[in-house]
């Protein structure tokens, strides 16, 4: 009987310090894969919602354009316009006619406050980026005053920060690194949110 004891336990080991440095490596390197997949989902979902916050501020002034929403009763509003103010704010404006300026064909399409440009934009939204998401600069320009465009009422028409009409996409970028997303305006009036930095 002692014999078949000493044969059946003479079978059983340990794990080597070896075996057990290498299982916790692996235990440890897939926990760092799983954080970091968590955390660029994470940012992910956060710059998705800028962005998609950015897409709705653009509509909404899209929209009162084409609805010839009126501000004043003593003025008439003659479009609204987005404008990035700094790297992780934007305001919503819009521009009027004056007791000068009385037709709104008269008034520029552009963001001013200082006449005689032709216009005397009003800011009636000042909007910050959550999550610590921030603008980039245009790529194609890399200056801030590309980011800004005007629509015109009654038609929605879109203009370019300079007042010249769209004639090609507009890129607005928004990221939190390594993430970045596209709002992309088009000349015919569709705003888009896409991933990456290109529009299609």
């Amino acid at each position: 009987m002692k014999q078949k004891e000493k044969y059946l336990f003479s079978f059983k080991k340990g794990f080597t310090l070896i075996e057990v440095s290498i299982t916790a490596a692996i235990i440890g390197l897939m926990a760092v894969v799983a954080f970091v997949s968590l955390q660029r989902g994470k940012i992910d979902k956060e710059v998705n919602a800028a962005a998609q916050q950015v897409a709705a501020s653009i509509r909404e002034a899209q929209n009162y354009a084409l609805a010839g929403k009126q501000i004043s009763t003593t003025t008439t509003t003659c479009g609204f316009g987005f404008r990035r103010v700094n790297a992780t704010t934007y305001n919503l404006f819009y521009n009027h006619t004056t007791n000068v300026i009385t037709k709104c064909d008269d008034v520029v399409k552009i963001y001013s406050t200082a006449l005689p440009n032709n216009v005397s934009a009003n800011v009636y939204a000042n909007i910050v980026l959550p999550n610590r998401v921030s603008f980039l600069n245009n790529v194609a320009t890399g200056v801030i005053t590309s980011l800004r465009m005007y629509f015109a009422a009654p038609f929605g028409n879109i203009f370019n920060f300079d007042g010249s009409s769209l004639v090609s996409v507009k890129t607005l970028l928004v990221r939190k690194t390594p993430i970045t997303y596209a709002i992309c305006v088009s000349p015919g009036g569709s705003v888009e949110v896409v991933k990456g930095s290109v529009c299609p």
